[in-house]
């Protein structure tokens, strides 16, 4: 299928007389691109981390920051069909694109940012 092809579709029964059964409306939509996540800044000591991030795709953003293992998980759609959502593990933080026909997501592994050893 192809957007051109969106729009009212109507059954009708064939005989003497054309009656419409149910009508049909159709929207084609493109699956989605990829998320960008991306790093603004980190900072680590001995006992703490800290990053700041930008999740983003389309005409969606989300800044957040990672403190101390966790963050706020986020999420923000427009025009009902794409979404964006943030969420954290100990390990990575995860951007998410999605809508009704396909997603895509970006990672970043939050050991390596925050990694002591490597000091």
């Amino acid at each position: 299928m192809q957007k051109t092809d969106s729009g009212l579709y109507t059954a009708t029964t064939s005989g003497e007389s054309n009656n419409n059964i149910v009508i049909y409306r159709v929207s084609v939509i493109d699956a989605v691109e990829a998320p960008v996540l991306t790093v603004n800044s980190n900072w680590f000591s001995s006992d703490s981390c800290t990053v700041n991030f930008t999740c983003r795709a389309h005409e969606l953003m989300i800044n957040s920051s990672y403190q101390n293992n966790r963050c706020s998980k986020d999420e923000v759609t427009s025009h009902e069909i794409n979404t964006l959502i943030l969420d954290c593990s100990e390990e990575s933080i995860i951007c998410n694109h999605s809508n009704p026909v396909s997603w895509k997501e970006d990672r970043i592994n939050i050991l390596q940012l925050c990694d002591h050893e490597g000091i």
